[in-house]
Order: C-alpha cells, then structure tokens, then sequence
C-alpha cells in the first residue's frame, strides 16, 4: 500500500514510434497505468507530446490517421477508467512536422478531443485546438496546475500560460513542454 501522504503523477512522452509500429505496446503502456493507478495514488498522467510519427518520406506533410487512431486507442484506456491525463502537441504531432504554427488531427478523436475533456472536474483551460491543454488536482490541501505547452509555443500561447499563472496564484505550478521554450 501506499503512503497514506504521497502521491503520484506519471509523464510518458514520445510515443510516437509506439503509435507508428508498436501500437500494441502503446495500449500495454496506458494499461499498465491503469491497472496499478490506485497502488501509486495516481493524481495525475502527462503526455508531452509526439503522441504520433506522422512522417511520410521525409516530407512530414501527412498526418497518418492509423497512428493517431493507435494514439487514441491507447489513451482512451485512461479515459475510459476516469485516469485524469492531459497532453500538448509535439514536433512530430503538427502538419507540417516541426513547424510551430502547423496544426494536427488531435482534436478529430475523443481521448484528445478538448469539447470532451471540458466536462472533466480536472480540467482548466485548452489553447489552439487543444495542442496546449491544462489541469488541475488537490491532494491533502495542496492545489496543482500543470500547463502542458506545445512544440515551439508562440507568444499567444505563453500569454495564455501566464493569464492562467496569474489566476492561480498560490497554486503549485508544473510548466510540461516538448521542449525546452
């Protein structure tokens, strides 16, 4: 059993080759979260991106709707069991790949799906069609924020971060990016 006064929060980042060829692995990943989320006193999962490869060629101008149907399946698991999660988009997440203003087909299925994710207690905010998303949990009195951040974040995009630091003053902040801003 765990500590009475500890908790968990679990990261899992580039799942992209996992989406592409390993599909199966992917969902034996979430699985596993699931099946042992009470015996860590799992508050909250985090995805920081490249959730799919999307590389076609070298071109990176194709969004391969089989990853991300992987991708989906493997965090509709933690969906489907209440596991609060959130994600941000990375490089390999965006059409065209590694271009910070591309977009990507995340939110064309429902485990990344922010209309979805809205109702959820956990959840704060989301920022251009959810490739930036944000959550929240309590644990013995103390509040957390996490603000997961896309690839490249525009400027746009880190003055949505800052309004939410501003309203949240006092709270425990988790700033997760792809990479580094």
């Amino acid at each position: 059993a765990t500590d009475p006064n500890s908790f968990s929060i679990m990261q899992i980042s580039d799942t992209q080759f996992l989406a592409l060829s390993s599909p199966q692995l992917f969902k034996e990943t979430t699985n596993w979260i699931v099946n042992n989320a009470a015996d860590y006193n799992l508050k909250m999962v985090i995805h920081t991106g490249d959730l799919v490869d999307n590389i076609n060629g070298t071109s990176g101008t194709y969004s391969d709707p089989v990853q991300w149907n992987n991708a989906n399946a493997a965090m509709s698991l933690l969906l489907n069991a209440g596991i609060p999660y959130s994600w941000d988009a990375g490089n390999h997440d965006q059409i065209p790949w590694n271009n910070a203003s591309g977009t990507w087909l995340g939110s064309s299925y429902p485990a990344f799906n922010a209309s979805n994710m809205r109702s959820k207690p956990y959840w704060v905010s989301d920022f251009v069609d959810s490739k930036n998303t944000a959550v929240k949990f309590t644990y013995n009195g103390y509040g957390f924020l996490i603000i997961n951040l896309e690839y490249m974040a525009s400027n746009t995009t880190i003055t949505w971060m800052k309004t939410l630091l501003d309203s949240n003053k006092g709270t425990n902040i988790i700033v997760a990016a792809h990479t580094y801003l």
